[in-house]
């Protein structure tokens, strides 16, 4: 009997065999167990990673940009990127007025909606990324723009709306606890 293993009284082998070992794998090549120090583990090569990678999706149509947001999604899953988030953010919307020629008179008014999509992904791993940019980039539909971008903390205060109601409260609040520190203020 090899020295990793004990013999005990019991008739099963795997109840028979008990490990002296602490860390035992099994080889692929074989059902034998190896002895393998942790020191291994390091000497693999490490493979770059992209830590948070936001995929910042705009368009002017509501629908197209649902649905690409949904494809991109799926995509991610499906060739098992961690996607940790995914965030709608409040539309911009813009006034546009067409003038006559050479008069302030308007013509015609209309209002766009600019919407946006964003998905998170972590840990992306850099031998991926260029296929998965690519795939993004290939079933891109007319309208739809996509910026790939690294996570920063102003994506995430962007996504909430603000509610000026309890700014206004805030600041009430402030005054009626510091009235010395808002008269040096101003």
């Amino acid at each position: 009997m090899n020295s990793f293993w004990k013999v005990c009284k019991h008739t099963s082998l795997s109840k028979c065999l008990r490990p002296i070992c602490r860390s035992l794998t099994v080889s692929p090549m074989s059902s034998k167990y190896i002895d393998e120090p942790d020191y291994i583990k390091f000497t693999k090569p490490q493979v770059p990673v992209y830590e948070r990678l936001n995929i910042q999706m705009k368009a002017y149509d509501f629908t197209v940009l649902e649905h690409y947001a949904k494809h991109v999604h799926k995509i991610a899953r499906n060739m098992d990127f961690e996607v940790t988030d995914a965030w709608a953010t409040p539309h911009e919307a813009w006034k546009v007025t067409n003038h006559e020629p050479g008069t302030t008179k308007v013509s015609s008014e209309c209002v766009l909606n600019k919407y946006e999509r964003n998905i998170q992904i972590t840990n992306l791993p850099a031998y991926c990324a260029p296929t998965f940019f690519e795939v993004i980039q290939s079933s891109l539909p007319m309208g739809v723009f996509v910026n790939i971008h690294p996570h920063e903390e102003q994506h995430t205060e962007i996504r909430y709306i603000p509610d000026f109601e309890l700014i206004v409260l805030k600041k009430q609040l402030e005054e009626l606890l510091n009235p010395d520190d808002v008269k040096t203020k101003k």
